[in-house]
């Protein structure tokens, strides 16, 4: 079930039939028209939706970069060399990842690496974050600090691909259709126009007073395109006074007429079209599929029997002043309005405003993701300067000209074991020499 966006309040009205003495001026049905108008721009037209193009890996990288850089050599050296298979023994037992994240943790061991494989590069790494002046005890405490924020920055990362996976359901694909299903009636715009019915043309008896009185099973006006003619047709089906001028206010040129038979239906419908705006390329937004959504509902007026759309005088919506152009359906009342939420034209209207209004809130949520992850680097590349306990040395060996075992506490400790029994990989030292006694370490 998609999510479910609050939209407004239907509004109600219990009497509609206007005074006697009111006539419709011409353009009567403008206001009317216009949410409708957007929506055939929006199925004429390119849609697009906003989606989050920016990555987050630089940030995570960097983080993972300096992380490894502060790592002891033959952490490096494993994960710049990795074998083809890697024993799990081999991760230390606290340092294990879960089952599921295993394959991606050495992924990134892998990658920090590479950009950490070299003196140069560690040195070049912690320059970038002001410890290459920092001690031994320093580079410790360090180490100890990017430990926890690349845990930090890897459950982050986690959680933005979680919630970006999950934001890829409200594709550009499924919003169209949803646009279609409502202007069209159907997923796709059918070839010869709008899905209508052939009733929907002259003479009377399938004319417009008949046509736009919809039934509570929604059969006859299926879509906004049928809606838009019984709306903007300048017309009067009954003979019983003069047409409504310009119903919807468009041009002259493109003010439609009922349809005088099936094919003049997509004739008719395509002037409208034109006028709303054929081929727009258009970003739509939850903001104004709901503004759009709400306005279309807030339109709608009701009596004890019915529910209306455009302007309703008497009796029946034929097109002229004395009776008015509109929609009407059973399938509402003014004791039961929620009913035009099921008209098959405007629920997947509703639909594709949650829709949209979810896909924003996951964007709003992958957009905090990545500024928090952007903050972990920011901290992690500041370790050196902002931190008490990390001072530059008064003198002796600097972090930056060390070789990057000497970058570790384990790797800086290992002159204090002086024979290849003391000295071993328990304690992340190697004897280089055959000898017990005499080696380099």
């Amino acid at each position: 079930m998609h999510h479910q966006y609050p939209l407004a309040a239907v509004q109600l009205v219990a009497i509609l039939a206007m005074p006697a003495a009111a006539t419709p001026p011409d353009g009567a049905n403008k206001e009317y028209f216009k949410p409708l108008c957007t929506t055939i721009r929006w199925a004429e037209g390119t849609v697009e939706i906003s989606n989050d193009a920016e990555s987050i890996d630089e940030d995570y990288d960097a983080i993972q970069e300096l992380n490894m850089s502060l790592a002891d050599g033959q952490w490096r050296e494993k994960w710049a060399n990795p074998p083809k298979t890697t024993p799990a023994k081999e991760v230390p037992k606290e340092a294990e990842p879960a089952d599921d994240v295993t394959s991606e943790l050495k992924k990134n061991w892998v990658k920090a690496a590479a950009a950490a494989k070299t003196t140069a590069l560690v040195n070049a790494n912690l320059k970038k974050a002001g410890l290459d002046k920092a001690s031994k005890q320093q580079l410790r405490a360090a180490q100890a600090k990017i430990q926890r924020l690349a845990a930090a920055a890897f459950a982050l990362r986690q959680q933005y691909t979680a919630e970006s996976q999950q934001n890829q359901v409200y594709s550009i694909d499924k919003i169209k259709q949803q646009i279609n299903k409502a202007v069209y009636g159907q997923d796709t715009k059918p070839a010869s126009g709008p899905n209508q019915p052939a009733a929907m043309s002259t003479p009377s008896s399938n004319g417009r007073a008949t046509q736009c009185d919809t039934a509570a099973d929604g059969s006859k006006i299926r879509s906004i395109a049928g809606l838009a003619l019984c709306l903007c047709a300048e017309s009067d089906d009954s003979s019983d006074g003069t047409a409504i001028g310009v119903p919807c206010g468009t041009t002259t040129a493109q003010k439609p007429g009922w349809p005088s038979n099936a094919g003049d239906i997509n004739t008719q419908y395509d002037k409208l079209a034109k006028y709303c705006g054929k081929g727009a390329k258009i970003t739509l937004t939850a903001t104004e599929a709901i503004k759009t959504t709400n306005t279309i509902l807030n339109n709608f007026k009701f009596d004890d029997s019915k529910a209306y759309y455009g302007t309703f005088v008497a009796t029946a919506c034929d097109g002229s002043q004395a009776k008015g152009a509109c929609y009407s359906t059973t399938k509402a009342t003014a004791a039961n309005p929620e009913g035009v939420k099921k008209l098959p034209w405007l629920e997947p209207l509703i639909e594709l405003a949650s829709m949209l209004a979810a896909h924003s809130e996951k964007l709003a949520t992958t957009k905090q993701h990545r500024r928090a992850l952007a903050h972990l680097k920011a901290t992690a590349y500041n370790l050196g300067r902002t931190s008490a306990n990390i001072q530059p040395e008064s003198s002796g060996t600097s972090g930056a000209s060390a070789a990057p075992q000497q970058t570790s506490p384990a790797a800086a400790d290992c002159t204090t074991f002086t024979t290849n029994t003391t000295c071993t990989a328990d304690n992340n030292c190697k004897w280089d020499s055959t000898t017990e006694t005499t080696g380099n370490h």
